[in-house]
């Protein structure tokens, strides 16, 4: 049995303003399309937000941290927080997906 996920991975603040990502509103449009169709085909979908040191743009509790309202998360959806680039290392990523 194959259950489908849609990982979205470090959707922050910061990401798209006050010094946005290159292309960050196409981004934004591309990863706001994803969300809406996964949720209508009730697909799992995985926030995964990155916690950066103090004084990074991504700092756990400041604006930059929190993940961008414009694609979620809904309620119900999970929220997986990562210390590393790779998503996996030393979270329960792989857990929760497995999981599922």
């Amino acid at each position: 049995m194959s259950i489908t996920a849609l990982l979205v991975i470090d959707a922050q603040l910061n990401m798209f303003q006050p010094n946005p990502v290159d292309r960050a509103t196409e981004v934004l449009e591309r990863l706001k399309e994803l969300t809406t169709r996964a949720r209508a085909a009730g697909a799992t979908i995985v926030f995964v937000r990155h916690n950066g040191r103090p004084g990074d743009p991504d700092e756990p509790g400041t604006p930059g941290w929190a993940i961008d309202p414009e694609v979620g998360p809904a309620a119900g959806e999970s929220v997986i927080d990562k210390h590393t680039p790779d998503a996996f290392h030393g979270t329960n990523l792989a857990g929760f997906l497995a999981a599922q």
